[in-house]
């Protein structure tokens, strides 16, 4: 058991430089951005070299996001809350090298899909104990004109638009030796049963049983909606942990289900538009070790009328959380009430 203390602190939660342009030619475009989070006393480095082909392909290379869920590949300056959720905070994958294209090869259709070191290359460095690689995709559609940047209406759209997508992950996934390698990092994840125990911990899934490795494949699906002020969105989430090996202990016939679910829904209306918006949201994560779940909301403030200025209110009640991120305000096994104020700047 670990312990689950109370937290009262304040922090520069996120301060980013980014660095973005081109370089020799306007289709080689290339992003740097240094993250530093006081909330853990880190700092990274991340970015990316791209080659614009055309509207429908770009290929670019460098450490980003694996793109396994929605909510993570939404900016978190543009977060409906304080932060991303629970739930997707449990499932999504985090950041890595790798080699991805991307494009908006119809109107209103883009995709995101690459090759990456690992759900988590954060706590799995280029010495991990596999060679397998990761696999990700992520397909989205905005069939009645541009969405716009995160989940709030701020632009106050006269008319209804909608996006919707889907997500797909998979990775023949191995035991580290040095399993906390990586966890000071700010966005670090790392995959968990659904009580919030390390998947890969020793005796997790059983007494004297280890998971050695397994095929992990992680889908998603999205639906979002703005309409004069109201915002209206979910995410599903699904995780199976096939052909899994052990170490030690009882025959796998034995072992509970890996199966693990779980999603997000969250409704906002912007009762001053452009300046005062009241919010709503909850998640939960369901599996044969546990369920945890979310709920609660709050208000934004956008000061001068638009996104780059935002201060956030929300609090929300956490029920056996199967999340871990100090970032975010969860931690595993965690049972409370999160109060969280922000202030958000983008210059």
């Amino acid at each position: 058991m670990l312990p689950i203390l109370n937290q009262s602190d304040f922090s520069l939660n996120r301060g980013l430089f980014v660095f973005s342009g081109y370089a020799l030619n306007p289709k080689l475009q290339y992003n740097l951005t240094v993250f530093g989070s006081t909330t853990t006393n880190t700092m990274i480095a991340m970015g990316s070299l791209t080659y614009q082909f055309s509207k429908g392909l770009a290929l670019s290379t460098g450490y980003y996001n694996v793109p396994g869920t929605r909510e993570w590949m939404v900016s978190s300056r543009y977060t409906l809350g304080a932060d991303r959720t629970m739930a997707n905070t449990f499932f999504r994958p985090s950041l890595s090298p790798g080699v991805w294209i991307s494009g908006q090869p119809l109107e209103g259709l883009f995709y995101y899909a690459g090759i990456y070191n690992n759900f988590n290359a954060s706590a799995n460095n280029a010495l991990r104990a596999s060679t397998d690689m990761t696999y990700s995709a992520n397909l989205w559609w905005e069939p009645l004109g541009a969405f716009g940047p995160g989940y709030s209406d701020e632009e106050y759209h006269e008319s209804l638009v909608l996006r919707t997508g889907t997500s797909l992950t998979f990775q023949r996934v191995t035991r580290e030796p040095d399993s906390q390698s990586g966890q000071t990092n700010p966005e670090n994840t790392i995959l968990r049963l659904s009580d919030g125990t390390p998947l890969f911990q020793p005796g997790a899934i059983a007494p004297g049983v280890t998971l050695t490795s397994g095929n992990v494949t992680l889908f998603s699906y999205d639906l979002a909606f703005k309409y004069r002020g109201w915002s209206l969105s979910g995410e599903y989430y699904a995780r199976w942990t096939g052909s899994p090996r052990f170490s030690g202990g009882p025959t796998p016939q034995t072992i509970p289900s890996l199966f693990v679910w779980g999603g997000l829904g969250q409704l906002s209306y912007a009762i001053l538009p452009k300046r005062l918006e009241l919010f709503a949201r909850t998640s939960g994560v369901f599996g044969s070790f546990g369920d945890g779940n979310e709920y609660g909301g709050g208000m934004n403030w956008y000061v001068l009328a638009t996104r780059n200025l935002r201060s956030t209110f929300e609090v929300k009640r956490i029920n056996h959380s199967p999340a871990n991120n100090l970032l975010y305000g969860y931690a595993s096994g965690q049972s409370g009430t999160l109060f969280q104020l922000q202030m958000l700047m983008d210059f």
